[in-house]
């Protein structure tokens, strides 16, 4: 037997894992007789031909360095020793923040003791814990929804109508889909630009669901993750998922957490090819649907958008002059307005605004009321000119991210 040394399986190719060895990422053979899953530690024997793994790492107890839990999640802990930090797997042992614990010297794994602790420099630790990407375990909790019906979303009827049968319908009855031969969906694609009530869609929806989980994280959150990491928080979403139906399991900017895989790293690929497996592993009348929002479509793996996966797309376009009109009724704040506003001129105006656009004007008014300390009046009046105020505070930060798109644009234009 050669050399062994303990490394973590990144991900499981027929009969070959890929490992991570000395800040590489390296294929070696399998010849463990059980099932290998990322995240586990596997011992890897040096070989002429090709490393190979050749059964699960044991914690022999070694002696090794000394460090003090850090910060805690549901599958890993932040400890800090003397000479940095260690991202680590949760032990069999309870352990909590501010224990000590015995690191081996490959600093895989560890035992608690109870006595002798390092003294460690006495600083605030800040550095620290910006370096290490840890979601906190309340990511993987539902998260509570508005208490919002479909008529608080204006301005697009029909996409309202879709959503409720390609998303509540699912959840609620999916066994109207098997009497008239169909699989409910799994997913649902929201795409569009920014500020249509992708989001906001997503959570009314949820509402509408008796006793529904709804699970939501951001993409660019999940994608910042550690090596190996974003594939255990994508499992564990899942599972909270299943095992608490019926659920919705919602993306915000999937694109980040699921690239086209021809335009990313290997990290990218092993996350999409992660989500593919658990899309795909999801019961068809499991009352779960995964819900992706994106403002890039074409940007998403090809594979997640074929049927069975995110197989249904509803597009949320900028609302027409009918659905400003809408939106304009719906935020309208409870205060009154002077005769010189006109509602219809605001209509006209507004062309091309998004809702979040058209409720952000309001919200430019409330500001200007307060800040003129006019609410101390009692019942303030909004004027036309308050109107007129807000409404180009609101246009010219339009302006500004239109500006600074085409710059982007260019840029990267530039590059290729």
């Amino acid at each position: 037997m050669g050399n062994v040394r303990v490394l973590q399986v990144l991900a499981v190719e027929d009969q070959h894992l890929l490992v991570y060895d000395n800040g590489e990422i390296i294929q070696v053979k399998n010849e463990i007789s059980s099932q290998v899953t990322p995240g586990d530690f596997v011992e890897v024997e040096d070989h002429y031909t090709r490393d190979k793994a050749v059964g699960f790492a044991r914690e022999d107890d070694p002696s090794g360095q000394q460090g003090i839990i850090e910060k805690k999640t549901d599958d890993l802990l932040l400890v800090r020793t003397e000479t940095g930090k260690q991202v680590l797997p949760i032990p069999e042992e309870d352990v909590s923040p501010g224990d000590g614990v015995l690191l081996t010297d490959l600093g895989e794994f560890y035992t608690v003791f109870e006595e002798d602790i390092v003294d460690l420099d006495d600083d605030d630790g800040g550095s620290l814990r910006r370096g290490v990407n840890d979601m906190d375990p309340s990511d993987l909790e539902p998260e509570n929804v508005p208490d919002k019906q479909y008529s608080d979303f204006g301005g697009m009827d029909e996409v309202v109508e879709e959503v409720e049968y390609k998303v509540q319908v699912p959840l609620k009855e999916p066994e109207r889909f098997e009497d008239v031969g169909m699989d409910a969906p799994k997913g649902v694609l929201f795409y569009g630009p920014p500020g249509t009530g992708k989001t906001y869609l997503a959570k009314i929806v949820a509402n509408q669901v008796e006793d529904a989980s709804f699970y939501s994280i951001r993409g660019p959150e999940l994608s910042a993750e550690l090596v190996g990491r974003t594939e255990r928080l994508l499992r564990g979403l899942f599972e909270k998922a299943q095992n608490n139906p019926p659920a919705i399991i919602f993306f915000d900017e999937i694109d980040s957490v699921a690239p086209r895989r021809d335009k990313t790293m290997d990290s990218g690929r092993r996350t999409v090819g992660q989500l593919l497996s658990l899309m795909d592993g999801i019961e068809d009348r499991g009352r779960v649907v995964v819900i992706g929002t994106t403002n890039l479509i074409e940007a998403i793996d090809p594979a997640l958008r074929r049927p069975g996966r995110f197989g249904r797309e509803i597009e949320f376009h900028r609302p027409s002059r009918e659905g400003r009109r809408e939106i304009l009724d719906i935020h309208r704040p409870d205060v009154e307005f002077a005769d010189t506003v006109s509602f219809d001129d605001l209509v006209e105006k507004t062309e091309g605004w998004t809702g979040a656009h058209i409720e952000s004007l309001f919200e430019e008014i409330g500001e200007i009321l307060l800040k003129e300390e006019r609410d101390r009046e009692g019942s303030p009046t909004i004027r036309r000119m308050d109107v007129e105020r807000a409404y180009e505070r609101v246009q010219a930060q339009i302006n500004n991210k239109e500006a600074q798109r085409r710059r982007e644009q260019e840029a990267e234009e530039g590059s290729g």
